[in-house]
């Protein structure tokens, strides 16, 4: 599978407002790339239909399509890898859009640890990580961790420039 092929027309059918069109195409490609056993592609594919549910507020199907994803980075062996962080970041992402704030945060401490490990702290990954960290501290109504996070991020955005 061409996944690049694949997300450029999901792209154009989105610029086009095709959004039920481009769902299918996913939806279509997940099932190509499970029968051609391309892993990889598989997990990018989650990945965008996880963001596709998020931001249509279709909370069932992101949640399933959450645990779906880690489930395919695990059984990928990606533990412990950037790749990893980015699919946790995504179902922390969309777990903090449907109102799931403690999963929410139990996913983004998950991101924060490998982050730690595996980039510099001053990185930009970093800042985006405080930023969603700040949003979620200030729906969960602790302002003073909001603000924390968002000076951290901060810092680092100031220091890149």
């Amino acid at each position: 599978m061409d996944i690049g092929k694949v997300l450029e027309q999901v792209d154009g059918l989105f610029g086009e407002n095709k959004g039920e069109e481009a769902e299918e195409l996913m939806r279509r490609s997940v099932v190509q790339a499970v029968n051609e056993q391309d892993d990889e592609s598989l997990l990018q594919l989650l990945n965008e239909l996880l963001g596709f549910y998020r931001e249509t507020s279709r909370k069932e199907e992101a949640v399933k399509m959450a645990s779906q994803a880690v489930a395919q980075a695990r059984r990928m062996g990606l533990e412990g890898t950037i790749p990893y962080a980015t699919t946790l970041l995504n179902v922390a992402n969309a777990y903090r859009a449907f109102g799931m704030l403690r999963e929410s945060m139990d996913y983004y401490l998950q991101v924060q640890g490998l982050y730690g490990k595996l980039l510099e702290p001053d990185s930009m990954f970093m800042a985006g990580l405080h930023n969603n960290m700040s949003l979620l501290c200030q729906e969960m109504g602790d302002y003073a961790g909001a603000r924390e996070k968002q000076l951290a991020a901060l810092a680092i955005a100031e220091g890149k420039q």
